[in-house]
């Protein structure tokens, strides 16, 4: 890492400024400390020594920086730029970026679900098995239900209650397992789970074709993590963090062919391909964006806002790899009240003020026209602050 320029920041420098636009260069600290602040919000706070990347998130996908970033001591910095990571030949810059990607998604989400879990007991005590079953069936994810009853009967044989999830599983036909296609590429059929939020999977899951949705349990609802179509890989492996939110279940939502890598395999490709690796670099970076953006809706108190923010950081994801003038995204208004806690009784009304967006049966979000949507969400955001 020594061919990289080397920047000097004095104290109390502020090396990035929330709101302005990335440059061409992300860093990586060399020497010293730096702190990340919100001018607007507490939960921004962090601190960044020795090793840490900062930019590289911003940078990749051209998102105004969400935080000031200031040196509270003398310090210097490697500077890199895009074009270095497609050039990259050092194969431990390349994962260190790839483990950095990781961590601060995990750290973001972590973050995310301490607002969203309205029972702090459901840090630590994951709602039973047969309770997330139950909600799975009821949601209709029969196979998910089918996976957590299984599991269930096989944890916890001597529990008085295992009967219960005997009888249930008989109710329900599995799907059965997914179909190789090619060396490590499978079918999913429609409804097939995955994996569960109780037994991660250890592997990685790159969509060739098709939709997978990603959830969890939590306040006793179902919450849409995600939905992911073609080209986003998804993450099986249990969470760096000993926080249990953080697991998840996936589970497909029409035929999906996806291929099955393990983590050191997916590392090595990352390695040999440029273009995968900047590819990943954007997808992980989108994620994080998302994820900070639902933490600032939960925050803000102008519910107006608060859909503007919502809804642009699912569109984040949904379009990133798929250009499109308008959308009906996978969130349905529920998955929105469910995913920031929201309350409000009024919530049609409230959509009824985004001139871009149209409600569908009283349920579904369509977005007419996707540039106006953010013009209309600028100018909002601009004439109410």
């Amino acid at each position: 890492m020594n061919d990289y320029k080397t920047l000097k920041f004095p104290k109390s420098s502020l090396i990035y400024e929330e709101g302005n636009y990335p440059n061409d260069a992300f860093y990586i600290i060399t020497k010293g400390k730096i702190i990340s602040y919100s001018n607007n919000s507490d939960k921004y706070n962090n601190e960044y020594n020795v090793g840490i990347i900062i930019g590289l998130v911003n940078l990749s996908i051209n998102e105004p920086y969400f935080v000031n970033m200031e040196a509270v001591e003398d310090v210097e910095v490697l500077e890199l730029h895009m074009s270095d990571i497609r050039n990259l030949k050092n194969s431990d810059l390349v994962k260190k970026i790839y483990n950095y990607l990781g961590l601060t998604l995990e750290t973001w989400l972590s973050r995310y679900y301490i607002n969203l879990v309205k029972n702090k007991v459901d840090l630590y005590y994951k709602e039973s098995l047969l309770t997330m079953a139950d909600i799975y069936k009821n949601n209709g994810f029969y196979d998910a239900a089918y996976k957590l009853y299984k599991e269930y009967i096989e944890d916890f044989s001597y529990e008085d209650d295992v009967e219960i999830a005997k009888n249930e599983i008989e109710k329900i036909k599995p799907i059965g397992e997914p179909v190789r296609f090619l060396d490590n590429v499978f079918l999913y059929k429609k409804g097939a789970c995955l994996y569960t939020e109780n037994r991660q999977s250890n592997y990685l899951y790159i969509i060739m074709s098709g939709k997978i949705g990603v959830y969890n349990i939590l306040n006793n609802k179902l919450l849409i993590r995600e939905m992911y179509t073609k080209n986003y890989i998804i993450s099986g492996y249990p969470s760096n963090m000993d926080y249990k939110p953080l697991a998840t279940t996936s589970i497909a939502l029409e035929d999906s062919y996806v291929k099955i890598l393990t983590n050191e395999e997916f590392l090595e490709m990352t390695i040999k391909d440029a273009q995968l690796r900047t590819y990943n670099i954007k997808m992980m970076s989108i994620k994080v964006v998302n994820t900070l953006l639902k933490i600032r809706a939960m925050e803000e108190k102008n519910i107006t806002l608060k859909l503007f923010i919502i809804i642009s950081s699912i569109l984040k994801i949904e379009i990133l790899f798929e250009e499109s003038n308008s959308i009906i995204l996978s969130h349905t208004i529920d998955d929105i009240k469910n995913s920031i806690n929201l309350e409000s009784e009024n919530i049609l009304n409230e959509f009824k003020k985004i001139n871009s967006i149209e409600i569908i049966k009283n349920k579904y979000i369509n977005v007419t026209n996707i540039d106006n949507f953010f013009r209309e969400y600028y100018e909002y955001q601009k004439n109410n602050y």
